[in-house]
């Protein structure tokens, strides 16, 4: 990411996201997607140390950050927009890229204790997405897919390779999943909701949660 220097001391410098976030789980992303009052985030500070000025007409702006350390598996996608709503988003891709060539700190380890102080209040219920993959040759889902179907023309067949699932109960904060049935792979998008608190901050822990819910959609096949 591309910062100016005026970047203010984080509350709890101690705050870190570890090297391995998609380590020994099935995850390949995971969103945080804050919806924002005006009052619960300093635009002014942060478009000043973002380097991001936004002048007329609201805009869209998006940003990666590239992890500093060669064992972190992931970088970050950073959205945000400030118009008649206000939304910040900070998505962890599986998968390390290389810096940029005039690429400076935040990285991607340190962006959240980076972000934090902009934002005006302690703790946000936030929106989540997650996307995990599981192949097929040892996953299934405990549901039927693909499903064979005809429409009204004989000829015309289609193939059903998905469905979204609602959970009423929202475990672990999910309230819908999409289930995809791929060439290899069982692909699930997950959407819902969690309490961010800046100072406990675990996204390992969070990645961790949402997998209990997304690995009892499918059941390991047996041998």
């Amino acid at each position: 990411m591309l910062l100016e220097d005026a970047v203010p001391e984080p509350s709890d410098v101690r705050m870190r996201v570890p090297e391995q976030l998609f380590t020994g789980n099935r995850c390949d992303s995971l969103l945080y997607r804050f919806r924002l009052k005006p009052d619960e985030f300093d635009r002014e500070h942060f478009s000043i140390a973002a380097g991001f000025r936004q002048e007329g007409r609201p805009a869209n702006f998006f940003v990666t950050c590239a992890p500093s350390k060669d064992g972190t598996d992931y970088h970050l996608h950073v959205s945000w927009r400030f118009g008649a709503r206000w939304t910040f988003s900070i998505e962890f891709v599986k998968g390390r890229i290389k810096p940029e060539a005039n690429e400076r700190e935040p990285w991607a380890e340190q962006f959240m204790a980076w972000v934090e102080p902009f934002f005006k209040r302690k703790s946000f219920r936030v929106e989540i997405e997650a996307d995990f993959e599981y192949p097929n040759t040892k996953w299934k889902p405990r549901f039927l897919l693909p499903l064979k179907a005809e429409l009204d023309n004989p000829t015309t067949a289609v193939e059903i390779d998905g469905f979204s699932l609602k959970l009423p109960a929202e475990p672990q904060g999910v309230a819908k999943v999409w289930i995809t049935a791929e060439d290899k792979n069982f692909s699930l998008h997950v959407q819902g909701w969690r309490d961010l608190n800046w100072q406990r901050l675990d996204v390992r822990r969070d990645i961790a949660a949402i997998s209990l819910v997304a690995d009892n959609i499918l059941e390991e096949k047996t041998s």
